[in-house]
């Protein structure tokens, strides 16, 4: 674990957490934990707003190498689009011993009991947030329009297979509404089957 902080973030739209509990799910299993890290980037990113984006369902496309978040947007403009006008909050809470690193993941924790909260840090806008964070040197914006046309591609034909293999062309569920608003170009290659 890290040991320049006794304590972890935990990102949330939610307002006055007192007690954090494990109520997400541990990947690849139904063990119920809390999720942490100790970067403050990545505990910003789980800051979602489900009425602004229309899915409960978080879509985060970022991982941290190095001490550094990478955040990779998918389409063009996706971090503003996804984070600008966000309001929430970052919670603390104590390193217990009872806290796991997540295997393969770095800086990225989680504990199965609950945790109390230390401290709240209330965070007015996610995306200026985060545009600090960048201007810190902690998080780095992979831009969708400064990719290469390759990876654009290689972006859109990932999407558009998620957008066949989820069957959101055959519905007009929450997953469906989502990835048509968002995700334009692989929406459109998915619906022509090409």
């Amino acid at each position: 674990m890290d040991t320049e902080k006794d304590f972890l973030y935990h990102g949330s739209s939610v307002q006055g957490i007192e007690i954090l509990n494990p109520i997400s799910k541990l990947h690849n299993s139904d063990q119920k934990v809390i999720y942490l890290t100790s970067n403050l980037a990545f505990a910003l990113v789980y800051i979602w707003d489900s009425i602004k984006t229309g899915t409960k369902q978080k879509w985060i496309t970022c991982g941290v190498k190095n001490g550094i978040v990478y955040y990779e947007e998918q389409f063009p403009d996706q971090l503003r689009e996804f984070y600008e006008g966000v309001e929430g909050y970052v919670y603390t809470a104590p390193k217990v011993d009872t806290i796991q690193c997540v295997e393969k993941r770095e800086q990225m924790y989680f504990s199965t009991k609950p945790l109390s909260i230390t401290n709240t840090i209330y965070i007015p806008d996610v995306y200026q947030a985060l545009c600090k964070c960048q201007e810190e040197g902690i998080f780095r914006l992979l831009r969708f329009t400064d990719a290469t046309s390759e990876k654009q591609q290689q972006l859109i034909d990932m999407i558009s297979d998620c957008i066949i293999q989820s069957g959101a062309l055959c519905s007009n569920d929450e997953d469906s509404r989502f990835f048509k608003q968002y995700f334009h170009d692989a929406w459109e290659k998915a619906s022509s089957g090409k």
